[in-house]
C-alpha cells in the first residue's frame, strides 16, 4: 500500500530507518543494537540506491519487509496459540476471561484474523 510510489517508498523506509534508530535507545543487548544497526544501514542503502542509481529496488525492499512480517505474524500465531497452549500466552489469559472459549478456539480465531488481514 505505501509502497507504490518512489516518495512513498522512501518515506516508509525512513521511517523505518528512524524507528530503528530511536529504539537503539531501548536495546536490551549487544545483539540487538547490531540487528537494528544492521537494518538501519541496509535500508539507508537501498534508499541511497533509489534515488541515486535504480528506481523500483526501494519499492520491493519495502514490500519485502512488509511480506516478512506478516508472514512471522502468521506463523507465530500458530506457533504460540494452535500448536500448543502456553500458560502465560494471550489467548489463555483471554480463556481466564471468558472461559466459554478454549485457548486453542482463540488461537484460531486469531490465525483467520491473520489470514484475512494478510
Amino acid at each position: 500500500m505505501f509502497s507504490g510510489g518512489k516518495r512513498t517508498a522512501t518515506g516508509v523506509a525512513g521511517t523505518l530507518v528512524g524507528l530503528l534508530l530511536i529504539s537503539l535507545c531501548y536495546a536490551p543487548n549487544r545483539t540487538m543494537v547490531l540487528l537494528n544497526l544492521g537494518y538501519a544501514v541496509v535500508t539507508s542503502v537501498f534508499i541511497y540506491l533509489e534515488w541515486a542509481v535504480f528506481s523500483p529496488i526501494l519499492n520491493y525492499v519495502v514490500l519485502f519487509y512488509g511480506a516478512f512480517v506478516g508472514i512471522h505474524a502468521i506463523f507465530d500465531t500458530y506457533q504460540d496459540t494452535i500448536r500448543r497452549t502456553v500458560l502465560r500466552s494471550d489467548a489463555y489469559a483471554c480463556y481466564e476471561q471468558c472461559p466459554c472459549c478454549l485457548p486453542k478456539c482463540v488461537g484460531i480465531q486469531w490465525g483467520l484474523l491473520n489470514v484475512a488481514l494478510q
